[in-house]
């Protein structure tokens, strides 16, 4: 069990692992994370940040820094250099630069090498070229629906995937040249791979009920017998637990739990592993029961998030890795595919250390796979095993390749959790629909949760649901939905969906806040009390003014050494609901525009810690003012953020909505019946129930936060 500890303002402060290692957590006036440490040693400090604030200069607890560069105008990252010690004498341990195109696409990266990129009027990645004496050039076709027909690689063609052949729906992979070599893939009904037929040995894939991989075994189809096999339990919340590997008649069991996995190894000994993030704790208790060792380990990333280095305590150089654009490991020159050899010597040598590679998810080395917590994925076919429970853009032809990997854009997008491209679900405005049994309709039954469902398969939803979808062979579809169904025949694929609900995943090395601290209820007290004080609190003392012609008003006040700004909600003048209209159309509001400037004039005159808060109108200006100047806000039944003013940071507003609140109802609401998308609130949405029950209008209340302890 990991406990964690929070400061006064719900902020994460300690947190104690597992295997002994305790962390503390240290932030700056402004609340951004500043330090991370253990006992005596920073484990990683921030040096520097931009106007993004993306962080530009870090240093590591093993003497290693990394400077990191950003484009100022797009916050793409532009340049990675990590080194060991200073000046002349510094050993250069990752150095690589950036190029982007307008539309953010990688156009060039260099490292070990140079390697350049083309796409194709649907952003998808069609040549990857290395600059070598004999450039290595590695070329992708694909299907008018997104999926891979080709995939060449002119430095290592005995090894690359050819030629891909699908089944008569044109969906399922049926068959693949490799080098020459033909493999067949089978499938169970469900349409998860079951099997690869190929030269050499088979590999087998069992799944359970919840489409979840629970072996993947190599054996001949001759003998049967294993020649490597990993085999995979899970929570009931789907997540890892347990994994166990066989190859060469040794064994070895690792245990997942977050940031914290355990490894009981075929020597002997037992491997504790806890990553944070920036470095990873390891805890090695030898074979026989001796006396434990404690180090830490230090991963470098690129632009994906892929490991590409780590270092160890003295800052040495402990592994170098690299990977094609889809993923699979290539040699640390960028010279071509790794070797089997090579492979097997890695995992000799480094072990799990070097198990966490390609966007930082695990690779199955002695199986060939990656598995990327909620579906496996095939690294040198460039595909998952398992359709896609979530389909992007379902309007458009690629949203429905779902075996593809992020629009066949590997380069520029990460697919964290297997199951959706980072940025693609969950945002105002995205185009997604889940099927969360996994799968596209043929027969079967699926959850679908979507928050503003224009028409599924001819079927009309009038209703922010979770929808549950029962489809048979006869063409006729049922939808059900809180208190009503209805069956239609089908009328054609989805046409309009928006605002697919996700659940909120944090990192397993950042805990979620508790959803109501001592924090939100000050700032709750104060979101009430702005709307009774005419005199700006402390704005006075300041000597600073603003202008009420607007409607707007706002107080500054001190709790415990700490500064909050509260900006007054929507009342009855006809003002405040031009800066409502106004925000609803997409435009700059006045109201807006001055929360802004106020809180930059609070912040150069205090220099302090700042908390903007609101309720209502006034959440939304505190989104305005955290998304401009980077503070910290919490809102309440707030407004939306209209994309005039970004979307907003998700990790600095806490959002706190009422269920039932009208005004919630409202921005959740389906776009026929608006007749327009009203702007969602900014930041972490987190919902809480009326403890006095009501209407819409009373659970849009300040009062109803203020009945929470």
């Amino acid at each position: 069990m990991t406990r964690h500890g929070y400061d006064g303002h719900g902020r994460l402060s300690s947190a104690t692992h597992p295997s002994g290692a305790a962390v503390t957590y240290a932030y700056n006036p402004r609340g951004y994370l500043e330090s991370v440490s253990s006992g005596a040693t920073t484990l990683v400090r921030r040096r520097s940040a931009d106007a993004w604030g993306n962080t530009t200069g870090a240093a590591y607890g093993n003497g290693v820094g990394t400077v990191r560069g950003f484009d100022a105008a797009t916050g793409r990252l532009e340049s990675v250099r990590t080194t060991r010690g200073t000046g002349a004498a510094a050993a250069v341990l990752q150095s690589n630069a950036y190029a982007w195109r307008s539309d953010g696409s990688l156009h060039s990266r260099a490292g070990a090498q140079t390697e350049t990129f083309a796409y194709d009027h649907l952003n998808r990645l069609t040549e990857a070229r290395t600059e070598l004496a004999a450039d290595r050039v590695l070329s992708y076709a694909y299907s008018a629906r997104g999926d891979l027909e080709s995939k060449t690689d002119s430095a290592s063609a005995g090894r690359s995937a050819t030629a891909y052949g699908y089944d008569r729906t044109d969906r399922r992979l049926d068959s693949v040249t490799v080098g020459g070599a033909a493999w067949t893939l089978h499938h169970d009904d469900a349409g998860h791979v079951t099997r690869y037929e190929r030269p050499g040995d088979d590999r087998f894939v069992s799944w359970d009920g919840r489409g979840l991989a629970t072996e993947v075994r190599l054996a001949s189809s001759a003998t049967a017998t294993s020649t490597a096999r990993d085999a995979f339990a899970y929570g009931p919340d789907g997540a890892r637990r347990h994994r166990r590997s066989e190859w060469s008649g040794k064994t070895e069991d690792t245990y997942y739990a977050g940031a914290y996995e355990k490894t009981y190894r075929a020597d002997g000994s037992v491997v504790e592993r806890t990553r944070l993030g920036a470095a990873v704790h390891v805890r090695t208790t030898p074979a026989g029961g001796g006396a434990a060792s404690s180090s830490w380990e230090y991963p470098h990333r690129d632009h994906l998030g892929s490991v590409e280095s780590v270092t160890d305590s003295a800052g040495a150089e402990l592994v170098v890795l690299a990977h094609d654009p889809y993923g699979d490991r290539r040699r640390p020159d960028w010279t071509g595919r790794l070797t089997a050899a090579s492979s097997t010597a890695l995992l000799a040598a480094q072990g799990r250390r070097a198990s966490r590679g390609f966007t930082g998810h695990e690779h199955l080395d002695r199986t060939g796979l990656v598995h990327m917590n909620g579906r496996v994925y095939d690294p040198l076919l460039g595909r998952f095993l398992s359709p896609d429970p979530v389909v992007s853009g379902p309007a458009g032809s690629q949203g429905w390749a779902l075996y593809g990997y992020v629009g066949n854009n590997p380069l520029s997008r990460t697919d964290p959790t297997g199951m959706v491209v980072a940025g693609s679900c969950g945002a105002p405005g995205s185009n997604c629909v889940n099927f969360a049994g996994g799968g596209p309709p043929g027969g079967g039954a699926r959850t679908v949760t979507v928050s503003s469902l224009q028409r599924v398969f001819g079927v009309q939803v009038l209703r922010t649901l979770t929808a549950g979808l029962a489809w048979g062979r006869d063409g006729r579809v049922t939808v059900g939905y809180g208190w009503r169904t209805r069956v239609r025949p089908f009328g054609g694929l989805v046409r309009t969906v928006r605002h697919l609900v996700v659940a909120d995943e944090s990192p397993a090395d950042e805990p979620v806040e508790p959803n109501w601290t001592e924090r939100d209820r000050t700032s709750a007290e104060l979101a009430r009390q702005v709307y009774h004080d005419d005199d700006g609190g402390l704005l006075g003392s300041l000597g600073i003014e603003y202008d009420p012609d607007d409607g707007f008003a706002a107080a500054l006040y001190e709790r415990d050494g700490q500064y909050y700004l509260a900006f007054r909600g929507s009342e009855d003048e006809l003002a405040d609901w031009k800066t409502n209209g106004a925000q609803a159309l997409g435009l700059r509001a006045s109201q807006y525009e001055q929360a802004i400037r106020l809180a930059q004039r609070v912040l150069e005159l205090t220099g302090r810690d700042l908390t903007v808060v609101g309720h209502s109108l006034g959440g939304g200006l505190a989104s305005a003012v955290s998304s401009a100047t980077g503070v910290r806000a919490v809102t309440f039944n707030a407004a939306g953020l209209s994309s005039a003013y970004g979307p907003g940071r998700y990790g600095l507003i806490r959002a706190h909505h009422i269920r039932g609140d009208f005004l919630s109802g409202l921005q959740d609401a389906p776009t026929w019946i608006m007749g327009f998308d009203l702007p969602s609130a900014a930041g972490r949405r987190i919902p809480h129930d009326s403890r006095s029950g009501g209407s819409g209008l009373h659970r849009h209340s300040i009062d109803r936060f203020l009945e929470f302890p």
